[in-house]
Parts: structure tokens; sequence; C-alpha cells
């Protein structure tokens, strides 16, 4: 019969059985560790519980109770520095600010969960979820479009689609930093971009340590340039010559002046992913969690390192490979201020960079199919490359 080794150690000798203390003690370092994990756990519900719950309703009582509670310093100061701008009483201010906010965050939660939408179709969006007429804080289209173009840049038009987009918190920050340097006569140009950005980034603050990769980068996801800036927010004037970014005197816009509209009530919202700001860009496979989640990480100047999740068992058709062989163009929503991953994946499709490099270059045999095969580049290559590459694009489900 073969002895029982269980309490030995590998010396041989016999570990004598635990006493009641040291129980004890282990049972009261595991509960101060469970202790320790729900108070963590505690802390983060109670803090996603500030905001409110995203809605597309009219819900001017709730908002201004959350801005009052979330944003009190940054409300006081935007509503002295409103009482300067258009001489205006306290009184006077408070209101109006509050009518502003109470508009913007309309018009904020409708892009956030139904995407971005033309003018038309918003207006007719709220129409429904408000159902009396009364309740809409726009009267018509032609005053919400009034609206939106008088709160850029914490709102942007796609010049090809004219729909309405959100921007994000850092990029309007950014304006306003840009306005305030420029009304301080600092020279601002395209060649000092670099210079200029950098101060700015050392004043970010995140919640989350993650989320500071993707903040950083936030303002280059959503306006692309000095040019496009002056564009999107007729506020500033650039001129191409030069590449120097100024302010134009004929327009003055309240969101690159109150620090309040650069935080509307969602900005900050852990919970937010918005539709209306959807980001293509190249990115690379490293892992996975849960079941049939791929984890992805940007590649492109503008999101390197900026993690994405690509929930399988929420895509049709989803055969793109994505265990390390190749590189993806995944097209995501925004989640800026996730924990972990700050994009969420609704288009993916393969993007071979050997064969577009080498197609381009004219250098050398390219890699097409899956099992390695190389073969020279043509246009005939490049027609079957590009219709292998329409089949595999998977598209996300509709919610």
């Amino acid at each position: 019969m073969q002895p029982n080794n269980t309490n030995r150690t590998t010396r041989g000798f016999r570990r004598p059985p635990p006493t009641a203390e040291e129980l004890a003690r282990g049972a009261a370092l595991k509960a101060e560790g469970q202790r320790a994990k729900d108070q963590i756990k505690g802390e983060r519900a109670q803090f996603d519980n500030q905001w409110p719950e995203i809605r597309t309703d009219f819900e001017p009582g709730v908002w201004r109770e959350a801005y009052q509670r979330m944003h009190a310093d940054t409300l006081a100061v935007s509503i002295v520095q409103l009482q300067q701008l258009e001489e205006l009483t306290q009184e006077e201010a408070e209101r109006k600010i509050f009518d502003i906010l109470d508009k913007a965050t309309f018009v904020e939660s409708h892009l956030i969960l139904n995407g971005a939408q033309r003018v038309e179709k918003l207006f007719e969006n709220m129409e429904l979820a408000t159902g009396d007429k009364e309740k809409n804080p726009f009267q018509s289209p032609e005053d919400l479009s009034n609206f939106l173009k008088s709160m850029a840049p914490i709102f942007k038009i796609d010049v090809r689609t004219r729909k309405w987009k959100n921007t994000g918190m850092q990029t309007r920050k950014f304006c306003q930093v840009l306005m305030q340097r420029l009304q301080l006569g600092d020279v601002i140009d395209d060649k000092n971009f670099e210079e200029t950005y950098n101060e700015f980034k050392s004043t970010i603050e995140v919640t989350f340590p993650a989320a500071r990769n993707f903040a950083e980068r936030e303002y280059h996801l959503d306006i692309s340039s000095y040019c496009y800036l002056a564009t999107v927010a007729p506020a500033f004037k650039y001129d191409k010559p030069t590449g120097r970014l100024s302010l134009n005197p004929d327009v003055r816009l309240l969101a690159l002046h109150l620090p309040i509209l650069a935080r509307t009530l969602h900005s900050n919202n852990p919970q937010l992913q918005d539709r209306s700001r959807l980001v293509t860009t190249a990115a690379s496979y490293y892992g996975h969690a849960y079941p049939n989640c791929a984890k992805c990480s940007g590649v492109d100047p503008s999101t390197n390192a900026v993690k994405m999740n690509v929930f399988r068992n929420k895509f049709e058709n989803l055969n793109v490979d994505v265990q390390g062989k190749q590189y993806l163009n995944v097209t995501s929503f925004v989640r800026p201020n996730d924990r972990m991953e700050q994009l969420e994946a609704v288009r993916v499709e393969p993007d071979r960079l050997d064969y577009s490099n080498n197609f381009v270059t004219g250098q050398g045999p390219v890699t097409m199919d899956q099992d390695g095969k190389k073969k020279e580049v043509d246009f005939k290559n490049l027609e079957d490359y590009l219709k292998k590459c329409k089949k595999s694009v998977a598209q996300r489900k509709e919610d």
C-alpha cells in the first residue's frame, strides 16, 4: 500500500495540520480581500450612477439637477463669463445657459443613440420623442439647424453626407484653448501644431488610466487639420499660403467661450457609446476575452495603441481572420470613457498592407491567398483580391 504524502513537504517531512488560529487568520484575510473587492465594486457603481440614463426623452429637470450636482464650479464660471460677454444679469445668464444646455443635451442624446443624422431626420426623431410639440425646444428643422451651427464645434456636420455628429470633450477643450491663445496674440500655425497640442495634452485629465491614450488622440478623430477646423467652426479663419490660424471677428461661438459647453452632460459618462462618431482605423489582433470577443489595437497614428473590442456574436458572417495573420480595417463606435477599450467594432474587413504597399511601389511579389502563395502584382490580382475582401467584410447586426 502506497503511503499518503498529502501532508508531506518536498523533503519528506510531514506538514502539521493548520491550527485553529491559522485557519481563523486565513479566513479573516479572505474576508478582508472580499470586503475590498466589494468596496471597489460599490464605489464603481456609485460613480457610474452619477449620470442620468442616456435617453431620447426631453428631460430638462433631470439634466439641470445633474449639471448643478456634477459641474457646479464649471457652471458658475460659465455664468459669470456669459454675463460679461452679453452684459446680462446673473439671473438672465443662468436662464440662458440652462436653455442652451437643455437643447444641447437633447441633441447630444439623440446623436448618441441614433447615430449621425441630417437636420430633417434629427428633428423628426425629436418630434417622436416628445410627442407633444409644446415640449420640443425646437420649433422647426430650420430652428434646429440654426442652433446646431451656433454650437460648433460641440456638433459638427459631415460635409459629404450633411449629417450632424457629436464631437469629443477633448476636442472641444482644445478648440477653447486655441481661441484663448489667439485672443492673447499667440501665433498658431501648421508649423507649431505639435508644440501647441503637446502643451494641451499635458493638461488632459482622465478618470481611468486606460482611457488616456484615446483622450490624447481624440482631437485627431474629430478634426483633421486647422483648415478643416475653420470649416467646421467659422469663428476660426485659416490662411492656406501661411498655414496660419486666426479668429474671425464677425463670428462668435459661445461653445468656444463657456467651459460648461465643453463638458456637456454625457461627455464624461463611462457608459457613453456614441453611435454618431464612427472611427475607421487599421488595427492588429493581439488576443481575446470573453466568449467570442477579439481584442485589437489601433496602428494608425490617430489611434495608435487604442484598444478595441470585436464581439463576434454581434456580427453576421464574421469570417475574417483575426488570428494575427493580417491587419484589419475596423470601423467602430467611440466609447471614450471606457475602463478598458475605447472603440467597439461595427464593421471589420481584411487589409493586407503588404499587398497594398507592393502594388503601389511595384516592388516584388505579393501575398494574396490564405495559404500564403505569392503572385506578381497586376490588375487582375488586384481585382481578385478586392473581390475576396468584399466577401470577407463583416457587418454588425442591428441591435
